[in-house]
């Protein structure tokens, strides 16, 4: 069945992390309440009454909410709505009524929650604990940093949690003894959702896919995965169904972008998208506005709660069938609510005015969410901001020379409406990469930017909020040295690298395994200082070059067809081991083979690049042949498709020249990286001016590259 949906939105509450709502179950006579609660410690309910959405209660503790669950008495309905305030549980009934307070006594904040009768399993960044009766019953630590959770419902007889690590792998876990199972995905997980009538899991993950595993018993067995058309990635899942027949599985997105996917066959199709400007905190799926079809609530980290009526889009006159006399009723509510509340905003502002100037000082934080996602596909970085209130300017500065590629979907140069300046310095002399005013004053900013790999800094996102009095937030970005390479699996690994020429840098010396995995850590963005394996593959998503790395006793071996990772890897380590009073011996063993496997992977897109960039320069020229010619003369068809192409050259001119310019600063780096790598620099400063004169040749060539890399004394450039 094919659908489109109808949004509205139904709420507006302040900012809200993920996991941080529930709906309580439909009792077949009144519509689905809905709770949430916000980073400043409100939890508030709400449902549909008298034709629209009425706040039922609100509660306000002292901590941020940072997790909630449902659960019951055995038997019972699952009527209970527990809270997690950072560290601490609260319990809170249907008419809102609190009834148990529980301080565990955590030392990291509870992300994830489950209560079944008097057990309570609590899942933060590192551990998962058990409470019985309030009396911790045990703990377990996976290994790696937790990235997401799925626990069978309450009450269940068969408890498992399925916890994702930062080590690309999903653990089935019965109790705290230790882990039943485990299998290992190409990418971290970043979203889990058990379907316990099914026994299936699907998962979201990093670079955008979703997929399914069918449980059979403990053991997780593969059945599908596709690929979501978001730059994003899944951050919450939820079934749905809108009719008896139709299975759905509702995917929520770190960017907004929101996706129902449809069964087909043993696999799912996209049936509708759509992107809300706000990451997903929570997907809920009920009764909300009436009481036949479910509907799904998206809530959000702005605080919005929209809900999506299901209609068939088989029968369009569907989509107008809400009478124009029933809509102008509901705006005409909708209109007296917002006069409402406009005056009660206005009679607050004046009263704040009023405080300001008897000289009461107020400070107003704004809080931003930001995301950061290496994109494959297009080899880039993804970086998202989201604030609680609505933008008016945000200020991108590095110290880290960067490309920024696009912003808000747009090219950053030709979009004069929301870039204001670019590659600026300011008062400091440090680089301003961008000032972005944000269109219609919206809540958040996404960009992309690539970087020659090498330099360590970071991105601050200096964000000015629309908010009186005017306040700011300041978002750090870290950038690694390696900012670029993603971690891979070994299977990956063998498929696309193995047999492949490469270098090899060996250090030795007295350092102990942690000493070593931390200062990985601070060359490789996707590197996890608690990883206990030995062995670590990653790939760079803009080349497709590999790095490999093995641990042993004071001993640690790298690999890699690419002669700069080598290098930073090993200045870097060397900086590290400086530092720490560690002596190290480090040993480098080169291969020109494995130079010439990366020019002729840079070669195609620098190719490309200068054969835009010199067709442009040919233009003129050309048109002025071809206004000359006789009339039964042709123009040669290499210039003839010149003048065919004109407007899709001048389009890609600006980009095309970029690129030349980034390409170039790759291959400079490699050039100098394997010649200081040989212990010969001064071959650099004899012949480093030759290469923009190589790329300029008329006859450009892979062979005069690799001639240049292997002896640049024996090329000889002719005027």
């Amino acid at each position: 069945m094919k659908l489109f949906f109808q949004n509205t939105e139904i709420a507006r509450l302040g900012p809200i992390e993920r996991n941080c709502a529930i709906a309580f179950p439909f009792n077949g006579k009144k519509c689905q309440k809905l709770v949430a609660g916000d980073i400043d410690g409100t939890v508030t309910c709400f449902s549909y009454r008298k034709q629209m959405f009425q706040q039922a209660w609100s509660k306000s503790f002292s901590s941020s909410v940072t997790s909630m669950c449902l659960s019951g008495i055995p038997g019972k309905k699952l009527d209970r709505a527990f809270v997690a305030m950072e560290t601490d549980v609260f319990g809170i009934k249907k008419k809102g009524s609190v009834f148990y307070e529980f301080e565990s006594g955590l030392s990291e904040d509870i992300s994830n929650l489950h209560v079944s009768g008097v057990e309570l399993v609590t899942a933060g960044e590192v551990a998962l604990n058990f409470f019985e009766d309030e009396c911790g019953s045990g703990f377990l630590i996976p290994g790696e940093d937790i990235t997401a959770v799925a626990f069978t419902p309450p009450n269940s007889n068969n408890f498992r949690a399925f916890v994702a690590c930062s080590d690309s792998s999903i653990q089935v876990i019965k109790n705290s003894d230790g882990v039943e199972s485990r299998v290992f995905l190409e990418e971290n997980v970043t979203a889990l959702l058990f379907d316990d009538e099914n026994d299936a899991l699907y998962y979201g993950t990093r670079k955008g896919m979703f997929g399914k595993f069918n449980v059979r018993n403990t053991e997780l067995v593969k059945v599908f995965e596709m690929k979501l058309k978001t730059t994003s990635f899944p951050v919450c899942l939820e079934q749905a169904r809108f009719n008896l027949n139709d299975e759905y599985c509702v995917v929520g997105c770190d960017n907004g972008d929101v996706f129902v996917l449809g069964m087909d066959g043993n696999s799912y199709t996209t049936i509708y998208s759509e992107n809300f400007s706000s990451s997903i905190s929570k997907i809920l799926v009920g009764k909300f506005t009436q009481l036949t079809l479910n509907e799904i609530a998206l809530v959000m980290y702005s605080g919005k709660v929209v809900c999506l009526k299901p209609l068939e889009a088989t029968e369009e006159e569907e989509k107008e069938e809400i009478s124009l006399e029933e809509s102008n009723i509901e705006v005409a509510k909708l209109k007296k609510i917002i006069g409402n509340l406009e005056s009660k905003v206005t009679a607050s502002a004046d009263k704040f005015k009023e405080l300001s100037k008897s000289g009461i000082a107020t400070v107003q934080t704004v809080r931003v969410h930001s995301s950061f996602n290496i994109d494959s596909s297009n080899a880039v970085v993804n970086v998202f901001l989201e604030a609680d209130v609505n933008v008016d300017y945000v200020a991108i500065v590095s110290d880290v020379q960067i490309e920024i590629v696009s912003a808000e979907g747009l090219d950053v140069v030709d979009g004069e409406n929301t870039v204001l300046s670019r590659n600026q310095e300011d008062d400091q002399g440090v680089p301003v990469q961008l000032v972005y005013a944000s269109p219609e004053h919206r809540s958040n900013l996404s960009f992309s930017f690539r970087v020659i790999e090498g330099a360590s800094g970071n991105i601050l996102c200096k964000v000015l909020g629309l908010s009186q009095p005017r306040s700011a937030a300041l978002v750090k970005i870290p950038i690694k040295p390696l900012v670029l390479h993603t971690k891979i699996s070994k299977n990956e690994y063998q498929t696309k690298y193995s047999g492949l020429d490469h270098h090899v840098l060996t250090i030795e010396g007295n350092f102990t395994d942690l000493d070593m995995k931390t200062w990985l850590a601070d060359v490789i963005s996707d590197f996890n200082i608690r990883n206990s394996n030995d062995k670590f593959f990653f790939e760079n998503v803009f080349l497709q070059t590999f790095l490999k790395i093995d641990l042993e006793e004071e001993k640690a071996t790298f690999c890699s067809n690419n002669c700069s990772i080598i290098a930073i890897v090993k200045e870097f380590v060397s900086t590290r081991a400086t530092q720490s009073f560690i002596q190290i011996r480090p040993s480098v063993v080169l291969s020109m083979e494995a130079v010439r496997h990366v020019i002729g992977l840079l070669y195609p897109k620098m190719e490309k690049a200068v054969n835009v960039v010199s067709s442009v320069q040919l233009l003129p020229w050309i048109k002025e042949i071809s206004m000359h010619i006789e009339l039964d003369a042709k123009l040669p068809e290499k210039y003839q498709q010149v003048l065919d192409n004109e407007f899709e050259l001048m389009v890609e001119e600006k980009q095309s020249r970029r690129d030349l310019d980034f390409l170039k600063g790759l291959l400079i780096d490699l050039f100098i990286d394997l010649w200081r790598l040989k212990g010969r620099y001064k071959i650099v400063q004899q012949h480093i001016e030759k290469f923009d004169a190589i790329i300029n040749l008329n006859d450009f060539s892979f062979e005069i590259l690799s001639q240049f890399f292997e002896n640049p004394a024996n090329v000889q450039l002719h005027e």
